[in-house]
């Protein structure tokens, strides 16, 4: 798609004929850099989007349905202050990927007042922006100091749309006289660079349609700005003719393009939508799982460097009971001990060889109170070892929880699944809220794979609380669980109590396949009934024990085509 000020004009101009006299009911961000308007429109609920994500920026008509945060975000809210019961008065393209959406509605004061809600589609420089009635900014979704920037964004400052010293597609003459200006190889890229928010795949558009053949002169420029011109003010006219691709991804036009199997669209919005949409969720699927990936590999390192630091811990508790003997042997020599002395030399009766060693005394102290001095280490160094063997099992079991954590990823879906790893990861501390968010409600997991077989019901886990719930609240104590042996993996229920050997050994080879085993050729399964798998006490989901287990070596197959 284009992503340039050619495709946004006609659909802003679209958006302005369809939002205006619209009410605003809501207000929402399912996402930190997305804002999502419900409107009120003869009878319809449309829902606009404006999003200044920074690899997929756009504002459109979506039917896409997204989930709220349990905390909205403060942009958020103050775009419910203000916009709630407010009326759409126009949707209006600037210059330079920028479209302002006005407002009518009322102040503090009850009094009629219109808002401005910038929007500004420029990659990693966008940003939403609003403003009242005098263009003063209230808010905005990212804030530029002054001394950052020559163009500050700040509440409480005028809102000054980007200026680039560039020429406006529109004006003949002045398009005219830069393409005569044109000396060099590419005047696609020559013009790219010079015009108005025009991406290169629209100019060679426009140079195709004005049969531009390489020689720059008087009629070729007045036929190539004319057809820039006709690009620009292209909605309403026959040239605006909403196009949509699928091929190798969804794309959109807004008017079908050279080299591209387009087919037309009822509405530029509705092609958008989809090709953002798969873009949308694309991108955030992989931001998101990165993030995951990012925090749990930190945690997991974290659990290495504990373990590292208690087998050193253990290897000087090793040494507990040099001192209990150095204690021993002091009491037993106290009648060669004299105050004063710093060193005792006797034989080690400890030993079987009964060594001559030498043992280091505080002269300032009775023989006795050496003795207990040796005593207490040997104490501390006992109670110190229990606790760090404590400590060590712990940080191995969150460590091999993490590695599962991980293998989860690796296999992660774009859908709630992910969100559900999130929240693991907040229940470990591997990931921290913000310090002025509250700890969200406790939601149920999301929706694991379903399969029907043979006519017998098998659902798969997708995560450790997915696994959990699948196990222990949706599975009867006589239904057969599944899991790969001594690796990571899903936790996979067959709904009978005697299911044939072909529906265990389709429910194996999936439980296989949603395993860390998944590139073997040959991976080893275990089944038994749910009553004989027991959660492991403690806080980590997904951690069981399993007894009376019978083992299926299988293919990993994860069956896509019987998924419900």
């Amino acid at each position: 798609m284009p992503s340039d000020l050619m495709t946004l004009r006609p659909l802003a101009l679209e958006l302005n004929d369809v939002l205006s006299g619209g009410k605003v009911d809501k207000v929402n961000m399912p996402e930190t850099d997305e804002v999502r308007l419900q409107i009120r429109v003869g009878g319809e609920n449309l829902v606009l989007t404006a999003s200044a994500n920074p690899t997929s920026p756009r504002l459109h008509l979506t039917k896409t349905k997204k989930e709220n945060p349990m905390v909205p975000p403060a942009f958020c809210m103050h775009l419910r202050k203000y916009l709630i019961s407010s009326t759409v008065t126009s949707v209006e393209p600037l210059k330079d990927r920028v479209v302002k959406i006005t407002f009518s509605g009322r102040n503090e004061l009850k009094d009629v007042t219109c808002y401005h809600l910038y929007v500004e589609i420029m990659n990693r420089y966008s940003n939403l922006v609003f403003t009242d009635e005098n263009d003063v900014v209230t808010s905005a979704l990212k804030t530029v100091g002054i001394e950052d920037s020559v163009r500050p964004v700040m509440s409480g400052l005028k809102y000054t749309p980007p200026v680039q010293q560039k020429v406006n597609p529109d004006d003949f003459e002045a398009v005219k006289s830069l393409i005569l200006s044109f000396s060099g190889d590419s005047l696609a890229g020559f013009l790219t660079k010079r015009l108005n928010g025009v991406a290169k795949i629209t100019v060679e558009e426009i140079l195709k349609r004005a049969d531009f053949s390489g020689e720059v002169n008087e009629q070729t420029a007045e036929r190539i700005a004319l057809w820039a011109q006709k690009f620009w003010n292209a909605y309403g006219t026959e040239l605006f003719c909403p196009s949509k691709t699928e091929v190798p991804a969804p794309d959109f036009f807004f008017t079908p393009y050279d080299g591209f199997d387009c087919s037309p669209c009822k509405t530029l919005n509705e092609a958008a939508d989809l090709a953002f949409s798969y873009a949308d969720k694309c991108a955030r699927t992989k931001q998101k799982t990165k993030k995951l990936v990012d925090a749990a590999t930190r945690f997991k390192d974290k659990c290495l460097q504990k373990i590292e630091l208690s087998d050193k811990k253990l290897s000087e508790c090793e040494k507990a009971d040099e001192y209990k003997v150095k204690g021993d042997l002091i009491l037993a020599n106290v009648w060669k001990v004299k105050k004063g002395d710093e060193v005792l030399s006797t034989e080690n009766w400890f030993n079987p060889s009964s060594p001559l060693v030498e043992i280091k005394l505080d002269g300032r102290l009775t023989p006795g109170a050496n003795a207990n001095k040796y005593f207490q280490k040997y104490q501390k160094l006992k109670r110190a070892k229990s606790v760090t063997e404590t400590q060590k099992a712990e940080a191995e079991e969150l460590l091999d929880y993490a590695n599962g954590i991980l293998e989860a990823l690796g296999r992660a879906e774009p859908d709630k699944s992910l969100s559900d790893i999130e929240r693991e990861l907040q229940n470990v501390g591997a990931i921290k809220l913000p310090k002025n968010q509250k700890k969200p409600k406790k939601e149920p997991p999301s929706k694991p794979y379903v399969y029907e077989f043979e006519g017998v019901k098998i659902m798969a886990g997708k995560n450790n609380l997915q696994n959990e719930a699948l196990t222990f609240k949706t599975a009867s104590p006589s239904d057969v669980w599944l899991h790969v042996k001594a690796e990571h993996g899903s936790h996979v229920i067959v709904f009978s109590s005697a299911p044939p050997e072909s529906v265990l050994t389709f429910a194996a080879e999936i439980a296989a396949a949603l395993s860390s085993a998944s590139m073997s050729d040959k991976v080893e399964v275990d089944f038994t009934k749910r009553k004989n798998v027991k959660k492991i006490p403690g806080k980590l989901p997904g951690r069981v024990t399993y007894a009376s287990q019978t083992t299926l070596v299988v293919k990993p197959d994860k069956h896509q085509t019987f998924l419900v």
